[in-house]
Parts: structure tokens; C-alpha cells; sequence
């Protein structure tokens, strides 16, 4: 959608609201899997040591599309000047 729109953030509430939504559980879903299976297990096994780089990348994808979500917000409400 990004691409589509020019690397513009969207405007309609309707697309912030859903945008919000998704990342909310996202987050959530990760958060309950790290939960349900400790954290150090969710990275790796600890019989046979085996990292979980899959479960590495998943998590900085998360915390990047929140991160970066929550900047679009504060950029919006001039809370961050010139971020755009």
C-alpha cells in the first residue's frame, strides 16, 4: 500500500484505525507465542542448541512496523517536527 500511495502515510482514519488494529495483532501474536514457549525458547532449542533465525527475523520485522508506525502517529500530531 505504501508504494502504491508514494511513501505517503495515509490519511483516512479508516486506514489508521485498521493499520492500528493489524499491528496490535501482530503484537500480540508474537507476544503470546514468546509467552507460551519462554523466551529463550522461542530464539532457540535448547537440546540441540539450533538458533531460530526465522523467529529472529519475525521479531525485528514486529518491533520495525511498530516502531515505524508510532513515528507515522507522533509525525502526525506534530509531536516529531520534520519527520516527514
Amino acid at each position: 500500500m505504501v508504494i502504491l500511495g508514494g511513501m505517503k502515510v495515509g490519511e483516512s482514519p479508516e486506514f489508521i484505525a485498521l493499520e492500528l488494529l493489524f499491528n496490535t495483532l501482530i503484537t500480540a501474536d508474537i507476544g503470546c507465542r514468546i509467552k507460551l514457549v519462554g523466551f529463550k525458547r522461542f530464539f532457540r532449542d535448547p537440546e540441540s542448541g539450533h538458533i531460530y533465525w526465522w523467529n529472529f527475523f519475525e521479531a525485528f520485522m514486529v518491533t520495525f512496523c511498530d516502531f515505524f508506525f508510532a513515528m507515522a502517529l507522533f509525525a502526525k500530531t506534530d509531536s516529531i517536527n520534520g519527520f516527514e
